[in-house]
């Protein structure tokens, strides 16, 4: 008897803006779903918004990657776990994944925000850290989903954005799919090895022409194409000048709401 063939794989895109939600875009954040698991990668001060323009119910996420402690790509943590509390009480573990300060940064942001809530959120909403470090790989399936059986297969790699912080990407091996998430960087070698045989590549290109040590410009991307040979490139968190760009590309530049299936 054939093996049953995995459901689609896909990418919602919550917010492809930058730090400063240039032209109007939500910041960074993204649900990967496949065979009933969902997983949200980054999660910007925006993310419940989002998830509700997505049609996307809180509890419906299984697992958390966060990429790095910028306030742009995790601030929404916070609000994800008080929603948990008060608004739609979770009814399975949610496993939150990220740099080896995620756990103890989140619950000073949400006692600062929330004083006395810290303390209930740890008591009643089942949420579970897992420290990443560069080089890291976990195996990860939610029950029920057919991911139990399957699994997703995740690698954490290094990422050049800021010194004093762990900031990694993601590769995601689902079965015979592949979905790399560069997370913020400056341009690596590692990017090509991340991106290797990937079905889809997330990849932030928050500037059009001039490099800096902490993001990728297109015109980096564009002199690197010939390396990667991921199927499909999507750039985000966009910057004012990548949203001004009215350039031909072989590229694809990311829209909040939009959805991808691979």
């Amino acid at each position: 008897m054939p093996l049953e063939r995995m459901p689609p794989v896909s990418l919602t895109v919550l917010g492809s803006g930058d730090a400063f939600a240039s032209g109007g875009r939500l910041q960074s954040g993204y649900v990967l779903g496949a065979g009933g698991w969902r997983a949200l990668l980054d999660a910007g001060p925006t993310t419940l918004a989002a998830l509700a323009r997505t049609g996307t119910a809180p509890d419906a996420i299984d697992a958390v990657f966060i990429s790095h402690l910028h306030g742009d790509h995790y601030a929404g943590l916070p609000f994800l776990l008080l929603d948990a509390l008060v608004a739609h009480p979770r009814r399975g573990p949610l496993d939150v994944y990220g740099p080896p300060e995620l756990e103890t940064s989140t619950f000073a942001v949400l006692e600062l925000l929330y004083p006395t809530i810290a303390e209930r959120v740890r008591e009643r909403v089942p949420v579970r850290f897992a420290p990443l470090n560069p080089g890291d790989v976990v195996e990860v399936a939610a029950p029920g989903s057919k991911l139990q059986a399957r699994g997703c297969r995740v690698t954490a790699f290094e990422v050049p954005h800021a010194t004093a912080l762990t900031c990694l990407a993601f590769r995601f091996e689902l079965e015979d799919r592949v979905v790399a998430y560069s997370g913020d960087t400056a341009w690596t070698p590692a990017l090509p090895h991340l991106a290797a045989g990937a079905d889809l590549f997330v990849c932030e290109a928050t500037l059009r022409d001039d490099p800096t040590p902490t993001h990728l410009s297109y015109r980096e991307l564009l002199a690197h194409r010939h390396e990667f040979d991921a199927r499909r490139i999507l750039l985000t968190h966009l910057g004012p000048e990548m949203l001004d760009a009215t350039v031909e590309s072989p590229f694809e530049l990311a829209q909040d709401g939009g959805r991808i299936e691979i």
